[in-house]
């Protein structure tokens, strides 16, 4: 059984990061990265304008 949770760190007006779990593999299956970061998300006139992967604060 897994759980997810999700952390939001709001920022500056429009801009939220929330910190997730990323498994990174490569074509057959070896994990690259496994690690915590944030995605960042631009947010404008209520719909998502970008998404960049980020540090977490």
């Amino acid at each position: 059984m897994w759980s997810r949770r999700s952390i939001f760190h709001p920022e500056d007006a429009g801009r939220i990061v929330v910190e997730v779990h990323q498994v990174v593999r490569d074509l057959a299956g070896t994990i690259l990265a496994n690690e915590h970061v944030g995605h960042r998300f631009t947010i404008e006139h209520g719909l998502i304008q970008s998404m960049e992967i980020c540090s977490l604060p």
